[in-house]
Formats: structure tokens, C-alpha cells, sequence
């Protein structure tokens, strides 16, 4: 029987401390909070990992993993006219693309991911093929030439910014 239960999406204020900004108050009172008697459940394997480690007097089996879900409206279908206009707004019309939504910080492994798919896209040799980058910057403007990713290799790469959530489902599909 449950009697408590903390729900952990990361442990980025420790992994990663110059990226979060909070207040030693909380993160104190969060800390404490973390005992053997109760059951946890995280968002992924990798934060169940990573509370294994920090806290290594819990036992596994007290540690759930359930996924964040995402809501349904962004794979809702917009009218082909309102689905245009947004494929158009970002210069996407007609063009193949993969795409990936979320805060441009260094540790959501950006990086890796566009190392990657540099070497993908010399591999399929698909001028029309884009990775398509959507969320707001972070002094990301010269990655991909700190990446020392050929200019060539560099056209394949749209960093489109802030997108509104209505304008979501038209991208993701």
C-alpha cells in the first residue's frame, strides 16, 4: 500500500546547476523530502537512473516509471487552408522534414543531435530534407558553424524559434 508518493521529472538542478536558476530554499525542502519509506515515480529510465544514484538507500522497486504524456490538440488536424499558411509562414511547404520542439538548452543534447543528423543527411543525399529546430534560443545562432558542420550540410538546418501552440499540429504532421 502507498501511503506517499513524489512524482520527479529530472534532476537537472544537479546534474546540471548552471542551467537552473531556483532558490537553495527549495531545492533543500525537495531534497529532504526523499526518503526510503516512500514510492517514487519518474518520468523515464534515465531519471529513475539518476535517483538511483543520488539517493542510493532507495530500492528499485519503490521507483515507477511513467512517461509525460502529450495532449491530443497537437495532433488535431487543421484545415488544409490554416495548414498551409503555417507550413508556408516557416518556409515548409512541400518540403520533407524532421521536427523537434523544445528549450534550445545545452543539456536536452542538442548537439548531439544535429551532429547526427549532419552525418545523416550526407548519407541519404536528399537536397529537400530538413532537421527543423522549434523553440526559443538560447545563443544557439552559430552552433552549427561551432559544430564545425559544412556549410553545405548547413542549409538542411531551419531553427524557426518560438512556435505558437495552435501552429504545433501542423508541423508535427
Amino acid at each position: 500500500r502507498i501511503k506517499k508518493f513524489l512524482m520527479i521529472h529530472d534532476f537537472i538542478s544537479a546534474k546540471f546547476p548552471p542551467y537552473i536558476h531556483m532558490k537553495d530554499d527549495w531545492m533543500n525542502i525537495a531534497w529532504k523530502g526523499i526518503n526510503k519509506n516512500d514510492t517514487y515515480i519518474c518520468i523515464s529510465h534515465n531519471t529513475k537512473k539518476d535517483l538511483l544514484s543520488l539517493f542510493n538507500f532507495i530500492d528499485e522497486k519503490q521507483i515507477l516509471v511513467n512517461y509525460n504524456g502529450i495532449s491530443k490538440r497537437f495532433f488535431e488536424s487543421l484545415s488544409q487552408q490554416r495548414n498551409d499558411e503555417i507550413l508556408q509562414k516557416y518556409h515548409l511547404k512541400s518540403k520533407s522534414y524532421m521536427f523537434s520542439i523544445g528549450s534550445l538548452v545545452e543539456h536536452k543534447n542538442l548537439k548531439r543531435q544535429i551532429k547526427s543528423f549532419a552525418e545523416f543527411v550526407k548519407e541519404i543525399e536528399n537536397p529537400d530534407f530538413y532537421y527543423v529546430i522549434a523553440g526559443a534560443s538560447s545563443g544557439y545562432t552559430n552552433l552549427l558553424d561551432e559544430l564545425n558542420i559544412a556549410k553545405d550540410i548547413q542549409k538542411h538546418f531551419k531553427f524557426i524559434g518560438y512556435v505558437e501552440d495552435e501552429e504545433v499540429p501542423a508541423l508535427y504532421n
